[in-house]
């Protein structure tokens, strides 16, 4: 609070008007309002108090929603790309194994062998067999060093090898050495197995028919191979469509055909034991008559080394 003190004397000389009583508390009715005597008066001043600003409860629930749709839409961009990432990744590793089945059914099938002689009461180790059914592809070949589990059995490479589709969908390969194969099953050995693919949707194969001059899907030839295969590897499938979402083909020219059982074997003479030697035959390590043995020339000089300078 204020206050001040108006004194009568003082305000005397300059006030026009007769000036009461300095005494009195009470002013003269002639003087104007502004002039007279006054006591000390005590004015209230008034104060501004100005409040702390802050933000009304409308204001917090405006900011909270526009935060709240921002994160929305940032989960949202970030989901999709870590779909599309993921959904891009799958289709790159399901079209290489697809490729990779290729490879290795391509060479398997360049290397397929098979002797018409090599052969037991009521079985045959180089058979060619192919079930469209089961989808399945069993035959014999000498695989090369490059090859799958190669390694598995040693320096054995000559190996009954077959491609097929389990109930799982998923393309399998087994190979075993031919001449276990035959005992597998009596000697409980288990071949070496190897997964391509998965999620395996079409496995086919067709075979070319040198009568019918056409590709047929049955293979009822089993002692003979087929001039040419193709083969198709379908992984995934399209939306709203029975088609396989990767598929690739593959047309392969098998260059080996079945030796004939006269081939293999000399032929027997009436009268000759096991293991002899026919009439004008050479026996092993032998050197044909007028031949020369290794490394010798006519009239009796040896080869000579190249000459290097």
């Amino acid at each position: 609070m204020k206050s001040f003190v108006q004194n009568c004397s003082s305000r005397r000389e300059e006030a026009p008007f007769p000036i009461c009583n300095p005494q009195s508390a009470i002013c003269n009715q002639s003087e104007p309002p502004h002039v007279g005597c006054y006591e000390v008066l005590q004015l209230p001043l008034k104060t501004t108090r100005h409040a702390p600003a802050a933000f009304t409860i409308v204001e917090v629930l405006m900011a909270v929603t526009i935060f709240g749709l921002i994160m929305v839409g940032i989960y949202a961009t970030w989901t999709a790309i870590v779909q599309g990432s993921k959904a891009g990744l799958s289709a790159a590793a399901q079209a290489q194994r697809a490729r990779i089945s290729i490879r290795a059914i391509e060479e398997a099938l360049v290397t397929a062998q098979m002797f018409s002689a090599s052969a037991k009461p009521k079985r045959m180790r180089y058979y060619f067999l192919a079930d469209s059914e089961k989808q399945s592809l069993s035959f014999v070949a000498r695989l090369p060093a490059t090859f799958p589990g190669v390694g598995r059995y040693g320096d054995t490479v000559v190996r009954r090898i077959e491609f097929s589709v389990d109930e799982n969908r998923n393309l399998i390969m087994t190979q075993m050495p031919m001449l276990v194969a035959d005992t597998a099953e009596e000697h409980d050995i288990k071949p070496y197995r190897l997964q391509l693919a998965q999620d395996v949707t079409l496995f086919m194969f067709e075979f070319w028919d040198d009568q019918k001059k056409e590709y047929v899907a049955e293979w009822a030839k089993t002692n003979q191979l087929p001039h040419l295969v193709r083969v198709a590897v379908g992984l995934g499938k399209m939306q709203n469509s029975q088609a396989p979402q990767d598929l690739v083909t593959k047309t392969v020219a098998m260059p080996a055909m079945a030796i004939p059982g006269q081939y293999q074997t000399a032929p027997m003479m009436p009268g000759m034991p096991p293991g002899g030697i026919p009439p004008g035959g050479i026996p092993p390590g032998g050197i044909p008559p007028g031949g020369l043995p290794p490394g010798v020339f006519p009239g009796g000089g040896l080869r000579q080394p190249p000459i290097t300078r």
